[in-house]
């Protein structure tokens, strides 16, 4: 059920693949849904229906955005390291618009940033353009200095004349948006339902977190007192599909 619902996610049935994931143990499967939409993730790229849906469930439940943030923080890194450009850029499309979304902190952004920058390839020079263009704008009204130090980094590197012809190319067209103000910046927040956007939390990294992730998500996790756990889940559920008015 995972799995389907996942798959047939698109912009049109946020609302109703959130009320239709209800109906597995969420909680139990927490591990699972984050496989499901990394999966997705990197075979679609569309980062900002696959964020929005991650934010709805967040809300809810805080475990799932922990897990969520290592896993897509740490198949980020081992992309990049493996130079798998697909693989390390559909990652870093949806962390940037989990940022957007409030379920990762600013300072993983800056992380990501730090190891892009120092290593000034093409490669890692297209991720950071990337990352930018799509959360330079939440990035700037949150932390306006790092932004600008970022910014002040590739200004210097681009008058350098040192970059690939297409590499200066992105970089000319990042600071034509940053001049704008990222006014063709479009962001899907209006189309959560209150208040599912509002009741956010936001999580951070650190090393050890990267290094103790678990790649077995998904794995069978016995349960002695399942009986108990599931009616303990069907409350937690009608509680959420009435607060928000999805049990009609």
């Amino acid at each position: 059920h995972i799995d389907s619902v996942i798959a047939s996610l698109d912009d049109s049935n946020l609302v109703n693949s959130f009320r239709s994931i209800l109906n597995v143990n969420v909680i139990r499967g927490k591990k699972l849904v984050v496989r499901y939409i990394l999966k997705y993730q990197t075979q679609n790229d569309r980062p900002m229906t696959y964020a929005a849906f991650s934010s709805m469930l967040n809300a809810e439940l805080a475990e799932f955005g922990e897990i969520l943030t290592q896993e897509a923080t740490v198949r980020f890194i081992d992309g990049y390291r493996e130079k798998d450009n697909r693989k390390a850029m559909t990652m870093i499309t949806f962390l940037a618009e989990c940022f957007n979304y409030d379920t990762i902190h600013e300072i993983v952004v800056l992380q990501l940033l730090h190891i892009l920058l120092e290593n000034l390839e093409d490669m890692s020079l297209g991720i950071v353009i990337q990352l930018l263009r799509i959360c330079g704008k939440k990035l700037l009204e949150v932390s306006k200095t790092a932004h600008n130090m970022v910014f002040e980094k590739l200004r210097e590197l681009l008058q350098s004349g040192t970059t690939s012809k297409p590499i200066a190319q992105s970089l000319e067209s990042l600071f034509d948006l940053r001049r704008s103000n990222y006014h063709e910046i479009q962001w899907m927040g209006r189309n959560l339902p209150e208040p599912l956007g509002t009741n956010m939390h936001t999580f951070m990294i650190d090393g050890e977190d990267l290094r103790m992730h678990s790649k077995l998500l998904g794995t069978f996790e016995f349960d002695p007192n399942f009986l108990e756990t599931e009616k303990d889940y069907e409350d937690w559920k009608n509680s959420i599909l009435s607060k928000f008015h999805l049990d009609q």
